[in-house]
């Protein structure tokens, strides 16, 4: 009898470890990944929300949710568009273009990052500073307007902010 008790709590053991290899993200491509923590059985309410700790260097994160909740976006290098990077819990289009709703700038380089409104750079824009945090992009405004970045930006460039 405890030697069928020691099995079961070997296996029960091994099948946690191999269970907890699955966390974390998963690469796209070798510029941008995006992925929510992974619950055992797809369970999304065991889902934990990423932080800013989780952010690696030398990217751009950004959130699904504001106070850097849901699944995070990291981009390390310029991208003229975010629409071919998927990410299915933005509802209104699939992908990261017009999703982000929060966001942290851990560059090492000291550059900025710009982040524009519409693809190719243009549109409105705002220079997001080395080490710069945004709990909720409904207070963050595209420079010189009155109008909040949220859920509207679509490409972004590493720069020096001025």
């Amino acid at each position: 009898m405890r030697s069928k008790i020691a099995t079961a709590l070997a296996t029960v053991g091994l099948t946690a470890l191999s269970l907890t290899g699955l966390t974390g993200t998963a690469q796209a491509n070798p510029e941008w990944y995006s992925a929510p923590r992974a619950a055992a059985q797809g369970d999304s309410a065991a889902v934990s929300p990423m932080g800013v700790n989780d952010c690696p260097g030398a990217h751009l994160c950004v959130w699904v949710d504001a106070d850097y909740g849901g699944p995070m976006g990291t981009f390390e290098h310029s991208n003229n568009s975010w629409t071919p990077y998927s990410q299915p819990k933005c509802t209104k289009t699939g992908n990261w273009s017009d999703c982000a709703s929060s966001g942290y700038n851990n560059g090492t380089s000291g550059l900025g990052v710009r982040v524009y409104e519409d693809v190719n750079h243009k549109g409105g824009s705002k220079c997001l500073p080395k080490g710069w945090k945004g709990s909720t992009f409904t207070r963050v405004y595209w420079d010189g307007t009155s109008t909040n970045i949220n859920d509207k930006v679509s490409s972004n460039k590493w720069m020096a902010c001025t």
